[in-house]
């Protein structure tokens, strides 16, 4: 039987077993003597092989009781900057909670508690001047991460019980493999129109030097990935983001993005 089979094969022999319904037991002793061209077996038992046998290397078996060891489970930082979001940070924090190894968050010239609120859901909290550039402020954030994976959000986005469950089962599977996962964010319903917008973003990628955020508006990470091999895995988590539901925060919001893009 050719090798690639052994192990089918035994399985079959130890159904036919069952099915028949044979009693089996294990010895100390060997019950069957037979002829063999293998040199193994000879040393198995003690016995000096004669000329003209095969020579096959049989890898040493484990231990009783030792078990190989795992894969060491990939560490994920969470990356954030924040300014002035001290009513929406905790929930963003706690929805991942548990799950990351450590939460970097750096703050851009906040004038209200959000460091406070950082510190006290755990987070390491760092300053970074504010120069209208979100790539910058990113970046920093990279530099202050340990961890194998970066994970970014932003203060007003969380995962729900659903998705964070989704996210557990993501990160236990996480190998050393040039990967960027995508996520879904989804944009609560505009007050105006109820309309709902899902945008794919990369969340979740290695943390490599090489690997760094462009624009100083609707900063992208993706385009580095790229250039530097990441292959794109789509998931189906989701990311609820509530940025854009006040209306005196969205008008804010996007005259400060049109004076960056003409900026940019």
């Amino acid at each position: 039987m050719p090798r690639s089979k052994v192990e089918v094969g035994d399985r079959f022999v130890w159904k036919a077993i069952r099915d028949a319904k044979l009693s089996r037991t294990h010895l100390d002793r060997l019950t069957v003597n037979y002829r063999t061209r293998h040199q193994a077996h000879y040393r198995h038992v003690g016995k000096q092989p004669p000329p003209g046998i095969k020579h096959i290397h049989f890898p040493a078996p484990t231990a009783p009781g030792l078990k190989q060891a795992k894969a060491r489970q990939q560490r994920v930082s969470l990356c954030m900057i924040v300014r002035n979001e001290a009513t929406k940070l905790e929930t963003c924090l706690r929805s991942v909670a548990g799950l990351v190894h450590e939460m970097i968050v750096v703050g851009i010239g906040s004038t209200d508690c959000t460091k406070e609120v950082a510190s006290r859901c755990g987070a390491k909290v760092f300053d970074f001047p504010c120069i209208d550039d979100f790539a910058a402020a990113r970046n920093e954030s990279l530099l202050h991460a340990t961890g194998d994976r970066i994970l970014w959000l932003d203060a007003d986005e969380s995962f729900d019980e659903p998705n964070r469950q989704r996210l557990g089962k993501l990160f236990a599977m996480l190998r050393d493999e040039n990967r960027v996962y995508m996520m879904k964010q989804w944009s609560a319903p505009d007050h105006a129109n109820g309309s709902v917008l899902v945008v794919d973003q990369a969340r979740l990628f290695r943390r490599l030097p090489a690997f760094a955020w462009r624009h100083r508006i609707h900063e992208q990470i993706l385009l580095s990935l790229r250039e530097k091999g990441a292959k794109p895995v789509w998931t189906d988590i989701r990311i609820r983001h509530v940025g854009y539901q006040d209306a005196a925060m969205r008008k804010q919001k996007l005259s400060r993005n049109l004076r960056l893009l003409q900026m940019e």
